[in-house]
């Protein structure tokens, strides 16, 4: 082989053995997961599932992630944060595979409870989140509202993400009024 074959060759047999380790990795976390529920470990349980749920998304199983989401949340000793965290994945979960009753509820619990706890950051990205549902949905005043009140939550916040994010969740609402794409200038002022 000459030096960029040989190159090339090293590149994809270290990109499979990457891979190889990632899935390791990810299976890992899922018999982690389910051990921590097992074991009535609150916080392991929620944490490894809320990396696992990630995962399942990724790869466009949002059932998989609901599942895995469901059963860290059946312990009740887990810590209220992560426990919001956990809620607005859920929510994310749900939507995703077009439950969008449930994930309302799944939401608006991440958003009382996180307001209870005085966490905005959470507020905001349940806000954010549900927003996303209602535009799916076809509310799209009400997506309109949630994504603004976000993004003005996220500024006072100075969480620059947070308001990227809701940005983009404005420009796809104005997207679905307009019938058209999302106005280069909301895309810009939310990078």
């Amino acid at each position: 082989l000459g030096s960029a074959d040989a190159i090339e060759a090293l590149w994809r047999r270290g990109g499979w053995v990457r891979r190889g380790r990632y899935f390791a990795d990810g299976e890992n976390a899922a018999v982690a997961a389910l051990r921590a529920v097992a074991g009535a470990d609150a916080e392991v349980a929620g944490s490894c599932s809320l990396a696992v749920a990630a995962v399942e998304l990724l790869r466009g199983r949002p059932a998989v992630a609901n599942a895995r989401l469901v059963a860290a949340l059946s312990l009740s000793s887990m810590p209220a944060e992560l426990r919001v965290r956990c809620l607005v994945a859920q929510g994310r979960s749900l939507s995703l595979d077009g439950r969008l009753d449930p994930a309302r509820r799944a939401l608006e619990q991440a958003w009382r409870e996180a307001s209870e706890q005085g966490d905005h950051r959470a507020v905001a990205a349940a806000m954010r989140v549900l927003a996303e549902v209602e535009r799916t949905a076809g509310e799209l005043a009400r997506a309109r509202a949630l994504a603004e009140q976000a993004a003005d939550l996220a500024k006072q916040l100075g969480d620059r993400q947070g308001v990227a994010e809701a940005q983009l969740q404005l420009a796809e609402v104005r997207a679905w009024e307009e019938g058209g794409e999302p106005t280069r200038d909301l895309l810009n002022e939310a990078a």
